[in-house]
């Protein structure tokens, strides 16, 4: 393990995660996941999530857990990306690049941490975890957002992350995914270019009845 992500373990040793009768973290088998990326979209206001690369043909549903979050997810329907709406407003951290507190946030410090006897994955959004930590279930029963007690997002739950959450894919198995979606939107383009002519041909035959009408009156 990389010393960054000894760190990282090092500043939630001392954690537990509350409810459910659950064991303090330095008695779990725990690692980093460090192929988890996220890229915040000031323009948007949004945050996303990525486990895999979600290149074209990978994402093959899109559906919202709740008022303000997006899962994307491919056609074996695990998550491939989670996004976060307002999230300058809804998360516990602030967005900006500097080590700096602003407004009483600290900087955002993603920590994606699996905990392999449980099969789940968190994501901790700040370097120190709270103390006390709701858990808000989604529509999605392997979702859940973890709010501190001024209802701001701290952390998210992924439950049995081995079988819901993608991971990147082969580059040949993506390629061919991106050429099947380039056939199919081609496929379209022809179907639609079909219905264009076929509505044409069907003008110009209403036109010329309505001529070989006028002419017989």
């Amino acid at each position: 393990m990389e010393s960054k992500d000894l760190k990282s373990l090092k500043m939630l040793s001392s954690s537990k995660r509350w409810g459910n009768n659950q064991l303090p973290i330095q008695f779990m088998k725990v690692c980093i996941r460090d192929d988890t990326v996220f890229k915040y979209y000031e323009d948007m206001d949004r945050l996303s999530i990525y486990f895999a690369k979600a290149t074209s043909g990978v994402i093959k549903d899109c559906r919202g857990p709740n008022d303000y979050t997006l899962a994307s997810y491919d056609g074996d329907d695990k998550i491939v990306s989670f996004e976060i709406f307002d999230a300058s407003n809804l998360l516990r951290c602030h967005l900006f690049d500097t080590s700096e507190m602003i407004d009483n946030k600290p900087p955002l410090s993603l920590y994606p941490i699996c905990y392999e006897d449980r099969d789940e994955l968190e994501i901790l959004f700040i370097g120190s975890k709270p103390s006390f930590i709701t858990f808000e279930k989604t529509e999605d029963i392997d979702i859940e957002v973890g709010m501190d007690d001024e209802n701001k997002i701290v952390t998210l739950l992924f439950h049995n992350a081995s079988s819901r959450l993608a991971k990147t894919l082969p580059e040949k198995e993506r390629e061919k995914l991106a050429e099947e979606v380039r056939l199919s939107i081609a496929e379209w383009d022809r179907l639609l270019l079909d219905k264009k002519d076929e509505h044409k041909r069907f003008i110009q035959q209403r036109r010329h009845a309505n001529n070989a009408n006028t002419n017989i009156n």
